[in-house]
């Protein structure tokens, strides 16, 4: 079994109050997990990965990345 994420990431996160979920597979496996949970609880996905159906909040989170990058190179 392979996980991609780290111990010491998802301890990190759930020290934020993060209700985390590990999911076997690849990231677009845990992509799709997410939005079946999200859809099933009523929450909203923030994410800067598009797929069909979602891509409004990943264009609006690039755009964020690339006024961070403007600012570093000022």
């Amino acid at each position: 079994m392979l996980w991609f994420s780290k111990k010491g990431r998802r301890d990190a996160t759930v020290a934020y109050g993060a209700d985390v979920r590990v999911v076997q597979g690849n990231y677009d496996d845990a992509v799709r997990k997410a939005a079946e949970y999200a859809a099933l609880n009523g929450w909203q996905i923030v994410s800067d990965t598009a797929y069909v159906g979602y891509t409004e909040i990943p264009r609006d989170v690039m755009q964020g990345y690339g006024v961070v990058m403007e600012e570093v190179f000022e």
